[in-house]
């Protein structure tokens, strides 16, 4: 069977017809166990094989996806490529990556599924979890292996071949206790190895617990505006539409509402987020940005003062600002001096936000939607679990008033984020 990089190299060099041509090789293989009371209820492997086709012609782009290698497949897919390039607007920001600018050759983590130790650690988490948490309803457990063979070619003398290993872990539950059930929630981790036993992956173990104190959830009647401490599984919901406005779509369109803000303070003083896809610990990380350039660690915000952009190489040469030294999979947020115990003392009415649904939020923005899985604060202490509550604000602002960060971090295996206390944020129960 041939690997994905060979694939890549033979269809590029078939391939003459273009300005320019690449082919990126995606050779994918997934072992997957499930539970079902106890017990190892599924056990399946798949492999694809998926191809990504870029091409450039004439100042025009195109790009087609296709799941086959055969030979017809290619050819359709050629057709839908000269069919695209013909429509195309031209575009003299395109352009593929010239050699010596990626990852030649990496490989990282396992490249086979341990079973048997896969076996052990799924089965133990779903005796061991059964015996603790008897109130906990658990829907499903997943422990998967992925093994993932990337390879990218150009006929511009671009070539790359990553293969990296993981184990991927997802655990979805809730809270019951006779006719009363706490709202679902979820939790996971990404691993490049079994040592430790799933419960102790990222915040599940603290998130199951909660599932079982949230079975007495009571509404909320009233109004505020005021301090929120967000959980390290709910921050990216506030922190990545921010840095939407650092990206391509937002500074291309002009409507970023950051863009003449480089080295000015955007965000308080104590919030400092990083990319590091250099650490060692990471279960999964970023070998390269999507157009095939190297990730490299890099800081985006420095004691909230604004320090890169996260511009693709195509939004750089749009914008005529810097690209982005990475695809920001990798993030990090700087942990702060306190423990949570002195991140809620000040609060004389909160809440502590477990889970937040809600829709994307305005150009200018304004968010809002639900809190899940969330408590009221009072006089520095979580009293009790509330049922769903709205809660508002702008993400901006809510950077900007950032009070606390906590000491203590969740690793998931992608990403470091702490408790973050913020203010200027309204809740609002029925």
């Amino acid at each position: 069977m041939k690997t994905a990089l060979e694939i890549a190299r033979e269809l590029v060099k078939n391939t003459r017809e273009f300005d320019a041509f690449e082919v990126i090789c995606h050779r994918d293989r997934m072992t997957e166990m499930q539970i079902d009371a106890g017990e190892v209820s599924l056990l399946r492997t798949t492999e694809n094989v998926n191809l990504t086709l870029r091409a450039i012609h004439g100042g025009r782009y195109a790009t087609v996806d296709l799941n086959q290698t055969d030979s017809g497949s290619y050819a359709q897919a050629l057709e839908k490529m000269r069919e695209a390039l013909k429509s195309a607007p031209v575009d003299e920001a395109r352009a593929l990556a010239p050699k010596g600018v990626g990852p030649e050759k990496a490989s990282r983590g396992p490249t086979e599924p341990d079973l048997a130790k896969m076996h052990d650690r799924i089965v133990a988490f779903a005796r061991g979890t059964a015996d603790q948490f008897r109130e906990l309803k658990m829907e499903q457990a997943m422990l998967q292996f992925n093994r993932d063979e990337a390879s990218r070619v150009n006929s511009l003398g671009y070539e790359s071949e990553i293969g990296q290993g993981t184990y991927d872990f997802t655990a979805m539950f809730s809270g019951k206790r006779g006719d009363k059930t706490s709202s679902f929630n979820y939790s996971g981790a990404t691993s490049q190895d079994l040592d430790r036993e799933l419960i102790e992956w990222g915040a599940l173990k603290r998130i199951m617990q909660s599932s079982i104190r949230e079975i007495d959830h009571e509404a909320f009647d009233g109004k505020f505006k005021g301090q929120v401490v967000i959980a390290p599984e709910a921050v990216d919901n506030f922190v990545w539409p921010f840095l939407a406005h650092l990206g391509d779509d937002r500074l291309i369109a002009g409507t970023s509402q950051l863009r003449d803000k480089m080295e000015q303070q955007v965000a308080s003083e104590l919030l400092t987020i990083r990319v590091n896809p250099e650490r060692g610990s990471l279960g999964r990380r970023e070998f390269a940005t999507r157009e095939g350039y190297a990730s490299k660690k890099g800081v985006i915000l420095k004691n909230g003062v604004l320090k890169t952009w996260l511009l693709s190489d195509y939004g750089a040469r749009k914008t005529g600002l810097p690209r982005a030294t990475t695809g920001a999979a990798n993030l990090e947020i700087d942990a702060g001096e306190i423990s949570f115990a002195d991140l809620i003392k000040p609060i004389k009415k909160g809440l502590l936000l477990g889970r937040f649904s809600g829709g994307s939020p305005a150009a200018n923005g304004e968010i809002s939607g639900v809190a899940k899985n969330s408590y009221l604060i009072e006089n520095g202490q979580v009293t009790k679990p509330l049922s769903e509550v709205m809660i508002s604000a702008n993400v901006f602002d809510m950077l900007k008033q950032v009070e606390a960060v906590s000491r203590d971090r969740m690793d998931d295996g992608m990403t470091l984020k702490p408790y973050i206390r913020v203010n200027g944020v309204t809740v609002a129960g029925k």
